[in-house]
């Protein structure tokens, strides 16, 4: 019996920060994004990132960082990062699907290997 939601709990693995930038220069978009990850790195414990155009996202991990935290601190610096608009999400069931295949991936490999 398949429940998505506790699929989700049991496999997701934290949640995606995803931060859309102001529309700019494209000469500054680099050093935006850095001071974005300076900042980011600084208050917030990440798994990596994915960038496009001016939206990037962040894998947050759940047990390092408290919801309340991100929101205060993000309100604090939207303008001086110019963010234009930010969001935080659950794992999609699609995310969970590839993290489990990845994982039962690995484990089919190390069993080739005896």
């Amino acid at each position: 019996h398949w429940e998505p939601n506790l699929a989700k709990v049991k496999y997701g693995s934290g949640y995606n920060l995803t931060i859309n930038l102001r529309k700019g220069d494209p000469e500054t978009l680099q050093v935006r994004l850095n001071n974005l990850d300076t900042f980011v790195n600084s208050c917030i414990k990440t798994t990596h990132r994915i960038i496009f155009n001016n939206n990037v996202v962040y894998k947050l991990r759940k047990e390092q960082n408290p919801i309340s935290r991100i929101f205060r601190e993000l309100t604090a610096r939207k303008p001086e990062l110019e963010i234009e608009d930010w969001s935080i999400t659950q794992p999609s069931l699609y995310d969970v699907f590839i993290r489990v295949v990845d994982t039962e991936e690995v484990v089919m490999d190390s069993d080739a290997d005896v």
